[in-house]
């Protein structure tokens, strides 16, 4: 008997269960919890629609809730759901913006359109703001709500922008909300940052966490030593419209998704994304393959062509690998950036990889190069797709997404499996608890042997049983 169907039932348990049980509690939430909790409901802060005043007009209405009948077939009255299902309306994002890639600005007006996909009202919005971390790179200038009256009492600190309502937001009702902002974006390098050759654009826009239902908002801190992504994204509609001003010759941009180009202006539309993420360089050269199930795409420096090429092989492979195994390609197109920092990051339709993999090839599959390639391509399911909360559980998506590295290799290359195992596992002796969070480890290497790679020998127990 094939064990595709006994991996697939495996993993939905492992998902159904493990990805719940952690927040199905009774004690208290307690006041270090490392993520954001709405004030529990009190008689000044009731789930009931207030008599007076009335809401502003931007309270909208206009979203029906789905029939009953959907409901029950697709949710429980605790558990959101978070993966992609047609029926279920969803949060969109119009953003506009001008980029000026020599002064490092970029501002943007912004327009919200958030739909309550929690199974209770909520008294307050919260968004996340990244940029706001860092000193001097977010500066909010205006912010109202859609019949142009300001919005009040809100408050932006620790990268949370927090607005209470003017009346509870129903289950499956939306609420619309105009930003201008500007964004100084820091010379840190990183995925928000520029350096000397690059500037990225990663969570650079306000927007909505996921809100899990008897939890609160997941709208966490950063780790402390800096590992992990703590971030979490629900699933939303981006319509993005990124002009560049006095750009220099040969700037090419990567996005989440093609751009349709009119002169100095890219417009982008994407559906059903978890995010919306840019890269600019006059350094990129791109490179492309369109054999595969969606076109791949890989933007790196000059003297990383044949590296690019690789990279571009083994994603376009993976691609149509886990097409096959997980089902579908979630992505119609996808970006493959070189980045000048360290490691790799995924975003949804588009990763970076850090220059030292790309600046170590030498050729064949036996490198981080083809590894981190495959690792990061399969993020699109393994968080984007199916959506975890990467704080608290990062191994429901990290472990998933270096398990298909092996499945990569015993398709493609059986004869290095053995191989990638030493390389990927046995190397490092891992230890530790595969449930830890982002927030029990006092280093990375801890943390990736317990997420990564513990998580690895257990799915493929899993896989064995």
């Amino acid at each position: 008997m094939s064990r595709r169907p006994i991996l697939t039932l495996v993993i939905a348990g492992v998902l159904l269960s493990a990805g719940c049980g952690r927040y199905l509690r009774a004690e208290p939430v307690q006041d270090d919890a490392p993520f954001f909790v709405p004030p529990p409901v009190s008689e000044a802060r009731s789930t009931e629609a207030p008599t007076s005043p009335p809401a502003p007009a931007a309270v909208q209405q206009a979203v029906q809730a789905p029939p009953k009948s959907q409901l029950e077939a697709t949710s429980t009255p605790q558990i959101d759901i978070f993966a992609e299902d047609p029926f279920l309306p969803r949060s969109r994002y119009e953003l506009k913006a001008e980029l000026d890639y020599e002064a490092h600005r970029v501002e943007v007006e912004q327009k919200l359109t958030y739909v309550n996909r929690a199974s209770v009202p909520l008294n307050e919005l919260v968004l996340i703001v990244e940029p706001q971390r860092r000193a001097g790179a977010f500066r909010l200038e205006e912010i109202r709500w859609l019949d142009g009256t300001a919005v009040e009492d809100y408050s932006l600190e620790d990268g949370k922008l927090v607005i209470p309502l003017p009346a509870p937001l129903p289950s499956w009702k939306s609420l619309g909300i105009d930003l201008e902002f500007r964004l100084l974006v820091p010379s840190v390098g990183g995925t928000f940052g520029y350096s000397e050759r690059q500037l990225n654009l990663g969570d650079w826009y306000p927007y909505a966490p996921i809100y899990r239902s008897g939890v609160g908002w997941l709208a966490h801190d950063p780790a402390a030593v800096g590992i992990g992504e703590h971030l979490t994204y629900d699933i939303a509609d981006f319509e993005v419209e990124l002009k560049l001003k006095n750009p220099p010759q040969d700037l090419i941009l990567a996005a989440s998704a093609p751009a349709t180009i009119s002169g100095d202006t890219y417009t982008y539309s994407v559906q059903g994304a978890r995010n919306f993420t840019v890269s600019a360089s006059p350094h990129y050269r791109m490179i492309e393959d369109e054999t595969g199930r969606v076109p791949v795409r890989a933007y790196v420096f000059p003297e990383h062509i044949s590296a690019g090429e690789a990279a571009l092989e083994a994603s376009s492979r993976a691609l149509d690998l886990f097409s096959e195994v997980y089902g579908g390609v979630p992505r119609d197109s996808l970006s493959i950036t070189e980045a000048e920092f360290a490691d790799g990051m995924e975003y949804d339709g588009l990763y970076f990889l850090g220059w030292s993999y790309f600046d170590t090839y030498f050729g064949g599959p036996q490198n981080f190069l083809t590894t981190l390639a495959v690792h990061e391509t399969a993020h699109l399911w393994w968080s984007g797709l199916v959506a975890n909360d990467q704080a608290i559980e990062p191994w429901l998506d990290e472990a998933l997404a270096t398990q298909a590295e092996k499945l990569y290799f015993e398709r493609y290359h059986p004869d290095l499996v053995d191989w990638w195992w030493e390389f990927r596992i046995s190397l490092y002796e891992p230890q530790g608890f595969v449930n830890t969070s982002i927030y029990d480890h006092d280093g990375f290497r801890p943390y990736v042997n317990a997420a990564y790679l513990q998580g690895v020998a257990f799915l493929e127990e899993a896989r064995e049983l």
